[in-house]
């Protein structure tokens, strides 16, 4: 029934990736995240795509369907929302045979968990992925276009190792400050941790060093290891720092017993993740194409040959060079190197200092970047990339002649575009005179045109870049003229 649905004529498929969608459950704001986007084949109309709760406290959602301004007084359309499973599968949501929207009109549906139970079911590290079908009931088209729209709650992540040399017996109290780099957005810039031994358990407080300019959602797992990076006991748990507290002390879950722990040195492993309680901005759209499983790293290669490779290079197997960034080094082999890179096979066939030393100084890749660009080698895989890292690795990518991992960072720089960062994106495609991913990056500010032009980060642009930015204004002019 779903695919006969996405399958007819004249269809407007929306595809719709919200990442970080667990902890938009978790807000106390009703909306958890919406979009808006156009429809040419639905008589031009815009509409407004929300996932709501019921209310603040609430953990029922519904979807919310919105049409706003543009078009025919009024337009009949059939619609339905799908939700896709990491394995592929879908389930529907909520489906309407025939509903007539008048502008600013709108049409709620039930709870979706009644339908399809809990959306946590339907989560790939913590991302949630659904497929809008739009259908105008009387209608001449005879083709279908699909939309891609991405929403990203804002969070940060931050992972934390405390070691501390007392044993259990010689624990009283201990303390240290976890500094959050990027949390200013939420409201909180640094997180405490106190350690305090009560009878026969080890009690853990978090609490923040200053007064928050506004709430803060935290959510934590603590594990204790041992010496060999083994994990004894973990917990993990959420709370809400109100802003203007003087004194909110998170009273973490006792976890940890005396006699799981009398016989090891501390070693404490933290993940924090940090999102505000309410946050009026908290989605970002685009118009490209993005992997819908590849990109979240939910479908594992079925190429043998490609995780064995990988395997070879975790397990560091017959190694004949040493990759060295820093104070890092890794070992590789010359044979694939050679292989997949023209700059590393010149460098191995030439009498160079590397070839008779066995160890290559990569002086302008710092190792984390160093290491996803080996096991992309190796692998042909890339997982769990993020914009700053993806910028890094295309840099990275140019430099040693790598053109399939070049052309897949540009990929995922396309898929990630938002208003926020489109001029950054914009700057890094011409610095690389990457014309495919500039003309994409202008393409994507023609359709946001009035929102980024009116802007701060416009006239910045404008100041730097001043032939790029005339190249722009011309596009957009062409474009408006087109509709008038």
């Amino acid at each position: 029934m779903l695919s006969k649905f996405s399958s007819e004529k004249g269809v407007c498929t929306i595809i719709w990736k919200i990442e970080n969608f667990s902890f938009g459950l978790e807000r106390t704001s009703k909306d958890i995240c919406a979009v808006r986007f156009s429809s040419e084949m639905i008589d031009h109309t815009n509409w407004f795509l929300c996932l709501h709760k019921r209310s603040e406290e609430s953990e029922n959602v519904s979807c919310v369907l919105k049409r706003k301004s543009g078009g025919p007084e009024s337009v009949t359309i059939a619609f339905k929302v799908v939700v896709l499973s990491p394995d592929g599968n879908d389930s529907l949501l909520t489906e309407v045979p025939t509903h007539t929207f008048e502008k600013e009109g709108y049409y709620t549906s039930d709870d979706l968990q009644e339908t399809s139970g809990s959306l946590a079911n339907f989560l790939w590290k913590g991302t949630l992925i659904l497929q809008c079908y739009l259908k105008k009931v009387v209608s001449e088209e005879r083709i279908s276009k699909t939309c891609f729209l991405r929403s990203r709650i804002e969070a940060e992540k931050k992972d934390y190792l405390w070691s501390l040399e007392k044993h259990y017996s010689l624990l009283n109290v201990s303390n240290i400050s976890i500094p959050l780099f990027h949390a200013a957005m939420h409201g909180i810039n640094a997180l405490k941790v106190e350690l305090i031994q009560k009878y026969d358990s080890l009690r853990i407080r978090i609490f923040t060093e200053n007064h928050l300019s506004k709430s803060a959602y935290v959510r934590c797992k603590i594990s204790l290891l041992d010496s060999q990076g083994n994990t004894i006991a973990s917990a993990e748990d959420g709370y809400i720092f109100e802003r203007n507290l003087r004194s909110d002390i998170w009273q973490f879950p006792d976890f940890i017993k005396s006699q799981s722990s009398a016989d090891f040195v501390f070693n404490f492993s933290f993940n924090f993740t940090v999102t505000s309680k309410r946050d009026e901005k908290i989605s970002e759209q685009n118009f490209y194409e993005f992997p819908l499983y590849q990109e979240l790293g939910s479908v594992a290669s079925k190429d043998p040959l490609n995780s064995d490779l990988l395997r070879l290079y975790n397990e560091q197997k017959f190694c004949d060079v040493a990759l060295k960034s820093g104070d890092k080094e890794f070992g590789a082999h010359k044979n694939i190197l050679s292989i997949r890179s023209p700059v590393f096979d010149s460098m191995f066939q030439n009498d160079m200092l590397e070839k008779s030393t066995g160890v290559v100084n990569i002086t302008d890749v710092d190792a984390e970047i160093l290491n996803m660009m080996l096991e992309y080698i190796y692998s042909d895989k890339l997982e769990d990339l993020q914009m700053e890292n993806a910028m890094k690795l295309y840099q990275a990518a140019d430099k040693y002649q790598i053109l399939s991992l070049k052309n897949k960072c540009s990929s995922l720089l396309k898929s990630t575009l938002t208003t926020r960062n489109v001029f950054r994106v914009l700057a890094f495609a011409d610095d690389h005179h990457d014309d495919k991913l500039q003309t994409a990056v202008k393409d994507f500010i023609c359709i946001f045109g009035y929102e980024l032009l009116d802007s701060d980060m416009w006239r910045n642009f404008m100041a730097e870049r001043t032939s790029l930015a005339a190249e722009i204004m011309h596009q957009v002019t062409i474009n408006c003229l087109k509709i008038l």
